[in-house]
């Protein structure tokens, strides 16, 4: 019987190690809020082009920049890449061009 016991921990030490790197793959529903979702993403420096773990859209069909889709009327400006993080810096750079050019 001792023989299966060591036997029986590589088996469950495959397990683990399955579980440990699943733990690194996050979804929507491991986040208690969606500040918590854009941190997460932000620290990482995911954007819509750099998202390994498909946090951008529900089933690979929405590819937007926009993690775990936004609840209404928050601040997407607050995504690293998202297209209104984007608008908002051509806004400001646009703004301080004109100001240079003497508009």
């Amino acid at each position: 019987m001792e023989p299966s016991t060591p036997s029986s921990q590589s088996s469950s030490s495959p397990d683990s190690s399955a579980n440990s790197n699943d733990s690194w793959d996050k979804d929507c529903t491991d986040f208690s809020s969606y500040d918590e979702v854009v941190e997460y993403l932000n620290s990482k420096g995911y954007s819509k082009t750099n998202d390994p773990e498909r946090l951008d859209g529900w089933g690979n069909s929405v590819d937007d920049g926009i993690p775990c889709e936004a609840p209404g009327g928050y601040d997407t400006a607050k995504i690293n890449g998202s297209p209104a993080q984007l608008a908002e810096k051509a806004a400001v750079q646009d703004e301080a061009k004109g100001k240079k050019a003497g508009y």
